[in-house]
């Protein structure tokens, strides 16, 4: 028998199923990876994702956690980050955090375009922006525009009738 269930968790088998795991027990894994996060123990939040990861490769907390540990790191793995925040995209695509925390991610790596459609899906998930990461997101779009009318403003150079002082 146990013989039986190595060979099926070996060759694709489900590990949430072989241990015999509930959609409660992995809620309550994500609370804890979440939990850890907002106290800063990012190594430890890490741990929990990717053990809900390995339990479940279509695990949405643990892709949208993994991807949001990997962004909040002093050196942000940004690369890791798109992957995980996109894998959780797909999977659960009505969430405004992390359309915003992909957006942020892709933005921190230079990708402008795609960084600017994933903050508008985050605006039209939540156009009354009661989560956080949509606040996060608007307040960067907002710092965005500011800074593109001051170099606009320098670019046009000083006001027609201006002694440039």
């Amino acid at each position: 028998m146990a013989t039986e269930r190595s060979i099926e968790v070996s060759t694709g088998g489900d590990l949430k199923n072989y241990f015999g795991l509930t959609p409660q027990h992995l809620d309550a894994l994500a609370a804890l990876g979440s939990h850890l996060y907002r106290q800063g123990r990012f190594s430890d939040a890490e741990t929990v994702f990717s053990g809900l990861i390995a339990l479940d490769e279509q695990s949405f907390y643990g892709h949208a956690g993994l991807g949001t540990v990997a962004l909040s790191q002093k050196s942000p793995d940004l690369t890791l980050a798109c992957n995980h925040l996109q894998r959780a995209s797909q999977i659960n695509p009505n969430d405004p955090n992390v359309h915003a925390n992909l957006g942020e991610a892709l933005l921190r790596n230079a990708h402008f375009k795609e960084a600017a459609a994933f903050f508008e899906t985050c605006f039209a998930l939540d156009p009354a922006l009661h989560q956080p990461g949509s606040k996060r997101a608007r307040a960067i779009v907002r710092t965005i525009d500011a800074i593109s009318d001051h170099v606009a403003s320098i670019i046009a150079g000083p006001a027609a009738g201006s002694d440039g002082r």
